[in-house]
């Protein structure tokens, strides 16, 4: 059985994805966090080999994140999408 969705659950939906690809790349950022990257915000690294799977902008987010929470920077991806799925849910509700 086929619907059509309207703007505002294909935006919705969009937001979900953006925000699930989002929070997988955190994580894969966080979880391949090395040290010796030149992120540029906390650490230098000499070598120009950056071994992040996020690349530059991954080893960035992760050195930015696990300067700023912690250990408790494994738990932002979570939230991320917790949040997403969050404001899909919510509209479905009221919906």
């Amino acid at each position: 059985m086929l619907f059509s969705l309207n703007g505002v659950q294909r935006l919705l939906e969009v937001g979900l994805i953006l925000f699930s690809g989002l929070a997988l790349f955190m994580l894969l950022s966080l979880l391949s966090f090395d040290p010796a990257d030149p992120s540029g915000w906390s650490q230098t690294g000499y070598h120009q080999q950056i071994n992040n799977y996020g690349g530059r902008g991954g080893a960035w987010l992760a050195d930015v994140l696990l300067v700023s929470f912690g250990w408790l920077a494994y738990l932002m991806p979570f939230l991320v999408a917790l949040s997403g799925y969050m404001l899909f849910k919510r509209y479905h509700d009221f919906a």
